[in-house]
């Protein structure tokens, strides 16, 4: 290249046409992307919540924790269970025609998880008395999945009229 501007020019260029690319191979109807890539996300994203979820409510039948807190702690990791069920769906193939639906649901329950764990002061001890690392990971994770099946909901053409499959609508 003979200039600094046109590396600059080629770079953002490049950039630009990725992003395209990307973002028209994003859909739920036909994400394009490798299942057990989509797989791995939902295991990422969803399981620990589960994990927590299923716990919180093995704590208060066990009588571990108060049922109060308990059944608190269960709202707030709730995002788990329902993110393994409604973005699992895409991953292994059988997506859903309710993709909007579960997509606000899973939004809904990501700033209820994120509000719960941050800003109220019902968080159980357990839980409570994790490093802040710990449960940053606990809403940032689901936080993410639900963003990208939010996106793969609402992106059912992509850009300039092209379906996520490449025909032109």
């Amino acid at each position: 290249m003979a200039s600094p501007y046109e590396s600059l020019s080629w770079c953002l260029g490049t950039l630009c046409a990725s992003y395209k690319e990307r973002l028209r191979a994003m859909s739920l109807n036909d994400p394009l992307l490798s299942k057990p890539i989509l797989v791995l996300e939902v295991l990422t994203c969803f399981l620990a919540s589960s994990a927590l979820w299923a716990w919180s409510l093995r704590a208060v039948a066990t009588q571990m924790l108060p049922a109060g807190a308990g059944l608190y702690l269960a709202t707030a990791a709730s995002i788990g269970p329902v993110g393994l069920v409604a973005f699992g769906r895409v991953a292994v193939g059988n997506s859903s025609s309710s993709g909007r639906h579960g997509s606000l649901a899973l939004v809904l329950l990501a700033g209820w998880a994120a509000a719960a764990i941050f800003l109220c002061p019902g968080m159980p001890p357990p839980f409570r008395d994790m490093p802040w690392r710990d449960r940053t990971l606990f809403v940032l994770l689901p936080l993410m999945g639900a963003a990208h099946y939010h996106f793969l909901a609402h992106n059912t053409t992509s850009i300039a009229g092209e379906s996520a499959s490449g025909t032109t609508s």
